[in-house]
């Protein structure tokens, strides 16, 4: 079987596997920012962007009560 990488999911599912605690919203942001990383050379699709700031944001959540589905 082939792992999929968290960022392949549909939202659906992200919000469902950190709701069961089966991943973590920075588990889906570094595998979000491991291919950004992987195509942004390629795609330029970024006019600003700090990953710093995105894996901040995702372990502030992680931390936060839930506050709905797409918390």
């Amino acid at each position: 079987m082939v792992a999929t990488k968290l960022n392949e999911l549909s939202a659906s599912e992200i919000a469902a596997g950190i709701a069961d605690g089966k991943f973590t919203a920075e588990a889906v942001m570094r595998d979000c920012l491991e291919r950004i990383e992987a195509r942004e050379v390629a795609l330029s699709a970024w006019a600003s962007f700090d990953p710093d700031l995105a894996m901040a944001e995702a372990r502030a959540r992680d931390n936060a009560p839930a506050k709905g589905v797409l918390h």
